[in-house]
C-alpha cells in the first residue's frame, strides 16, 4: 500500500523520529566529567546507524511500501535493544569495568540516557499505530 498525503499524524511522527534522532547529541554517561568527560549516545551510533536510516527512509520517502515498513518497525525495536546495550555496554568499552554492573550503571546514566530512552520508548509505541494503520 501506497502512503497517501501527508496528515498532522505523518508530520508529528516524522517530527518526533528527528527529536529522537537529535537526543543522541545529549550526555549519556560518565563517571566524573573532569577527568573522562561524558559519552554521548552518538557514540553509540555504529549500534543506530542503520535502524535510524530504515526508520528514516520509510518516513521521509514517499512510495514506501509495506516490506520497507515491517523493516522500520523492526527498526524501532532495534533502538531499544540498543539502548539496552548502551547503558550495559559503555563501561566495558570504555574498558572501565570488568563486566555489566547494574548500580555503577544506574549512578553512571545522566538525564540525557534518561531522555533519550523515554523518546525512543514512546517513538515506538507512537509507531505502533503508524504500523498497524499502514499494515492494512
Amino acid at each position: 500500500m501506497v502512503k497517501s498525503k501527508s496528515t498532522g499524524w505523518d508530520v508529528f511522527i516524522r517530527i518526533f523520529f528527528i527529536v529522537c534522532t537529535l537526543s543522541l547529541f545529549l550526555p549519556w554517561f560518565t563517571y566524573n566529567a573532569s577527568i573522562m568527560g561524558y559519552r554521548f549516545g552518538f557514540t553509540f551510533i555504529k549500534l543506530f546507524a542503520i535502524p535510524l536510516l530504515v526508520i528514516g527512509v520509510y518516513l521521509f520517502v514517499p512510495k514506501a511500501n509495506k516490506t520497507l515498513l515491517v523493516a522500520a518497525e523492526f527498526g524501532a525495536a532495534a533502538n531499544l535493544a540498543v539502548l539496552v546495550a548502551a547503558f550495559g555496554l559503555w563501561q566495558e568499552i570504555c574498558n572501565i569495568k570488568g563486566g555489566f554492573q547494574l548500580l555503577d550503571g544506574l549512578h553512571t546514566a545522566l538525564p540525557g540516557f534518561w531522555i533519550s530512552a523515554l523518546l525512543f520508548s514512546l517513538f515506538f509505541l507512537l509507531f505502533q499505530g503508524e504500523f498497524w494503520k499502514r499494515l492494512e
